[in-house]
């Protein structure tokens, strides 16, 4: 009699809603590094002008736009709908500086201000922390 032995793995998929962004970025970040496409929509790898690369390049954006695109919740899906342009529809990396613009802060000032706040918390006990 042989035995068999089944691993089974779960994958987790955090949905970007309107207070995860810093976890939801994480998780983002690797996938999309996994699946090649990250430097796209970070703005490192730029289009290229001969039409092959233009095309592979024109791929990975779309890759990574459908990949963004699952991990968001209802709310955000429909924000995303009513702001990319037609003609950037499919576009990863346009989708990615939106949603960067909305939610991570881009000036030191907005940063001390956030540092400020978090210095600010007070708690008593880990439980009132969290509940807070």
């Amino acid at each position: 009699m042989s035995e068999t032995t089944s691993t089974t793995t779960v994958s987790s998929k955090i949905r970007l809603n309107s207070t995860n962004y810093l976890g939801w970025i994480v998780q983002m970040q690797a996938r999309l590094r996994r699946l090649d496409v990250l430097d796209v929509v970070l703005g490192r790898s730029v289009k290229p002008e001969k039409p092959e690369a233009a095309a592979d390049w024109s791929a990975k954006n779309e890759t990574a736009y459908f990949e963004i695109v699952e991990h968001v919740d209802i709310e955000h899906l429909t924000l995303i709908g009513g702001a990319v342009p037609p003609d950037q529809q499919f576009d990863g990396q346009f989708v990615w500086t939106f949603l960067k613009s909305k939610y991570a802060a881009n000036d030191d000032v907005a940063k001390l201000v956030a540092l400020e706040a978090l210095n600010d918390l007070e708690f008593t006990t880990v439980p009132d922390f969290v509940r807070n």
